[in-house]
Formats: structure tokens, C-alpha cells, sequence
């Protein structure tokens, strides 16, 4: 018995429909294949435990201060906080103050005793500073009153874990105001060679200020 006319037209559409996925689905296997290493061993560079080489693990920060609100964290720096860096015998982490882009101020924590720190819920080093507060402020409730204070007047922020590579310039080392000086230089601007490598290229310019170092 001969198939009915709609039939015949709807077995053609789904034989073209077919055709049409095939070579598309076969480019979508060769596209999504290298990120499924399990499927092919070869791709394995080890199978040993490794860590990554030559690194320092650091904690990135970003702020967004309410309305308003950056002015009177300015006035807090200066008056206790800024003067308590000092007086903890620590290094500040590097603040950064951004002309574009949603974030207001962007702090890179140095992790002295690795990805260990974030296990702390007041490290040794945050407690070392919130003491050289409470010495500047005058008793420890005043610090704590300070340091919720300042708290406050963030409206969001955000924190991600990463490292850099010992051999990369520290910015704190190199700046001269205009993020450049005779020893960082080669590296911000042009390219910094070792071993035959590149490491780096391109420009880099930032404005570094006096850090404050908040809890973010």
C-alpha cells in the first residue's frame, strides 16, 4: 500500500533534518573532545603529584564602597589604620585604587603561609594587625568599633584565591609612581626574558596608594 502523501513529506523533512545535523554534530565532537582528557590517556602529562612551581598564593579583594562611603574610609586610614600597619611590623597589602570598572579599590593579600591561611578564621597576621590597632585606637573595643565601622561602609565585595610566580616583579618593589623604575622596567614595558622564555609583555601603568588593609 503506497504511504500517504503527508507521510511521504514527513519522513523526507526528518531524512533532510538528518543530514543537516550530522557534519555539525561530528564538529561539536571534535570541538568538546579536548576538554574530556579521560577519553584519551595520551593527553596526561603526569600521573606523579606535583605543585606548582615557584609560587606565592595570594588573596585578591575588591570593594565597592556605598555612597559617600569611601570618604569617611579615607579618614579612617589615616587616623588609625594606616598608623596601626606601621606599628604591627607587617607588610600592607597592595591596595589599588581603579579609574574604570565596578570595583572601587582592589587589595592583593599576600598568603605568607600559603593556600594554610584561609584555614584561619583570624589568622596570626590579622590578629597582629587588629592588636596594633587596638594600640593605636586606644583599647581593644575601639578597634573592633573601627574596624565594623569600616566594614559598613562597603556595599559588595568580592574575594578569589591565586599565586604568582616568585620570578615576576613585585609591584610594592617596583613603583616609582608611574609603575615603572630601573629594576621592574624590562618587565612592564616590554617583556621580561629568563631562560629563553618570555615571561611577560605589553604595558602595565597603576597608581598604588597607602594601604589600609581591611578584612575582605
Amino acid at each position: 500500500m503506497a504511504q500517504p502523501v503527508y507521510q511521504r513529506m514527513h519522513d523526507r523533512g526528518v531524512q533532510r533534518v538528518r543530514a543537516l545535523l550530522k557534519p555539525i554534530l561530528a564538529c561539536a565532537a571534535i570541538l568538546v573532545a579536548p576538554f574530556f582528557p579521560w577519553d584519551s590517556p595520551a593527553t596526561a602529562q603526569t600521573i606523579e603529584a606535583r605543585r606548582i612551581a615557584d609560587a606565592q598564593y595570594v588573596r585578591i579583594g575588591m570593594i565597592k564602597f556605598r555612597p559617600g562611603g569611601e570618604d569617611r574610609a579615607f579618614e579612617l586610614e589615616e587616623r588609625y589604620l594606616t598608623p596601626a600597619w606601621a606599628a604591627s611590623g607587617l607588610t600592607p597589602p597592595l591596595e589599588l585604587h581603579t579609574q574604570t570598572g565596578p570595583w572601587d579599590r582592589i587589595y592583593v593579600h599576600l598568603l605568607r603561609g600559603g593556600l594554610a591561611d584561609v584555614e584561619w578564621q583570624v589568622s596570626p597576621d590579622r590578629a597582629t594587625f587588629l592588636a596594633a590597632v587596638a594600640r593605636v585606637a586606644g583599647s581593644r573595643d575601639r578597634a573592633l568599633e573601627i574596624i565594623a565601622e569600616w566594614d559598613a561602609l562597603v556595599e559588595r565585595r568580592e574575594s578569589t584565591l591565586g599565586h604568582k610566580h616568585r620570578h615576576f616583579p613585585d609591584l610594592r618593589q617596583c613603583n616609582d609612581g608611574h609603575g615603572r623604575n630601573n629594576r621592574c622596567g624590562a618587565f612592564y614595558e616590554g617583556r621580561l626574558e629568563r631562560g629563553g622564555r618570555t615571561w611577560g609583555s605589553g604595558s602595565v601603568m597603576a597608581t598604588e596608594h597607602s594601604a589600609a588593609g581591611q578584612q575582605i
